[in-house]
């Protein structure tokens, strides 16, 4: 499999047991986040979807994973495990990262209860997202890539040094796909128009494995989408790219 894109379920109610800044698990902005009470102490965040709702995948957004476990019950009292106490390893970022988990199918569920249990660093989390995967059948096609871009600035100066203004560090990512069945299509063009290039998404790489790291998943803003066209009779190819939401 290919990339994964995972467009946010709307909660209807979030509420933490313990620390500050739960409000913000409904905010867009990755930098507005709920702490954690502690470095030992476990946290559980209570979700409402309004209704019951359908997804087959989790995401943590701008995350402190270090040392910490993760799981997810459903149900009116929470009395159904969708993902069992699994770890959240952190490659890439020493202190920050997002994450993904998929469940082992397709949940149905209105009611959530996320259990975070840290062992040795304050648990963070930005934002959780909860989505139905859009994945395709064949990866992403040769001509992807990523560049490295920042808010600063750098002025020559007279002397040869320079006037620096710093800045945020962001990615902006780009790919193909290729290949793509008709309800693909069809799919991908209902989510670009639900999303524009306003509302947020997250973008996992790589479909290898359950485990996803900071360096292979984006949360980010729809840059730009080029015209898809058909090739060699039914099949077809169409490009994005992805503003990095940092």
């Amino acid at each position: 499999m290919g990339l994964i894109l995972l467009e946010p379920i709307a909660f209807a109610d979030v509420a933490a047991d313990s620390g500050t800044g739960d409000q913000f698990f409904q905010s867009r902005d990755p930098k507005e986040s709920w702490t954690g009470a502690g470095s030992s102490d476990p946290a559980e965040i209570y979700i409402d979807l309004g209704a019951a709702r359908a997804f087959d995948t989790i995401a943590f957004v701008n995350t402190v994973a270090t040392g910490m476990t993760v799981e997810v019950d459903g149900g009116a009292s929470y009395q159904t495990e969708l993902l069992p106490g699994d770890a959240l390893a952190e490659i890439g970022s020493p202190h920050r990262g997002c994450f993904i988990r998929r469940f082992s199918g397709l949940q149905i569920e209105r009611y959530l209860r996320v259990t975070f249990t840290p062992t040795t660093a304050v648990p963070a989390c930005a934002r959780i997202v909860l989505s139905r995967a859009l994945t395709t059948g064949w990866d992403r096609e040769f001509g992807y890539g990523r560049k490295r871009g920042s808010t600063g600035s750098a002025e020559r100066l007279a002397s040869g040094g320079f006037a620096v203004q710093p800045g945020a560090r962001f990615a902006e990512l780009s790919w193909t796909w290729g290949d793509l069945s008709d309800e693909e299509l069809a799919a991908i063009w209902d989510l670009t128009g639900r999303l524009g290039t306003e509302d947020p998404l997250v973008v996992a790489e790589d479909d290898a494995g359950a485990t996803y790291f900071a360096r292979g998943v984006h949360y980010g803003l729809f840059g730009r989408f080029e015209r898809y066209g058909r090739r060699e009779g039914e099949k077809s190819r169409w490009a994005f790219e992805l503003r990095e939401w940092v």
